[in-house]
């Protein structure tokens, strides 16, 4: 806005006038007495920019473009995202690499032989042999999860994660009877199964293997085709 003021000697009348122009101006004139008279000229003028304003970024964007700990944080959360869709990935493909994984060492086959045959126990066993629908959530059950099933498996896990085989423990499930966890019978090959309870596997023989706290197992004569 600008103004311009110009002193004039006009009688008393008062008159006043707007016109608009054309090119975005408007004129006002205001003619009044006094001791000195005094003509005001206001005008404004419009700005037309062909230039579109750029959107304004939000207190948010701008923290995260320009602040350290907002790309820092936002590099963890890709992270987590990413281990999130691993360890969502198909139980076969999970079962499929614990196998290659665990194929050579006598111990970890060794456990995972005697928490099938304690599962076995509870008539938790593979679908093809025990249904999945028979299994109970009774009291011997609870039982056998303290004292039998979550320690055997948490061995286990353990040693996976000593030998960085797997680097997430898996736990047991304690009220989900249906799977009890990534180490339920159902979710391994009956084939893989049978041989462990030979006590061999492949070329790798774990029949001499003793782990305090466990009984011994007792394996089976393999069967010759």
């Amino acid at each position: 806005m600008i103004q311009r003021v110009i002193r004039s000697g006009y009688g008393n009348d008062v008159m006043n006038h707007t016109r608009s122009l054309v090119n975005g101006r408007s004129l006002k004139f205001t003619i009044q007495t006094g001791s000195a008279s005094i003509i005001r000229h206001t005008y404004s003028r419009y700005n037309y920019s062909t230039t579109p304003n750029k959107p304004k970024q939000t207190l948010n964007e701008r923290l995260q473009n320009n602040n350290f700990v907002f790309k820092t944080l936002k590099y963890v959360q890709d992270v987590d995202e990413q281990q999130k869709q691993l360890e969502q990935a198909a139980t076969d493909s999970k079962i499929t690499q614990l196998i290659e994984r665990i194929s050579d060492n006598k111990e970890l086959l060794y456990l995972l032989t005697l928490y099938h045959r304690e599962c076995f126990k509870l008539g938790i066993a593979h679908e093809s042999i025990i249904p999945v629908k028979s299994r109970q959530n009774n009291l011997r059950f609870k039982f056998w999860y303290w004292f039998k099933l979550k320690p055997i498996n948490d061995s286990f896990w353990e040693i996976c994660h000593l030998l960085n085989i797997s680097n997430h423990k898996h736990g047991v499930n304690f009220n989900k009877i249906d799977d009890i966890g990534l180490l339920d019978p159902n979710h391994f090959p009956v084939e893989f199964m049978d041989q462990l309870k030979t006590g061999r596997f492949n070329d790798v023989d774990f029949r001499n293997v003793e782990i305090m706290l466990f009984n011994k197992l007792k394996f089976v004569e393999p069967v010759n085709e």
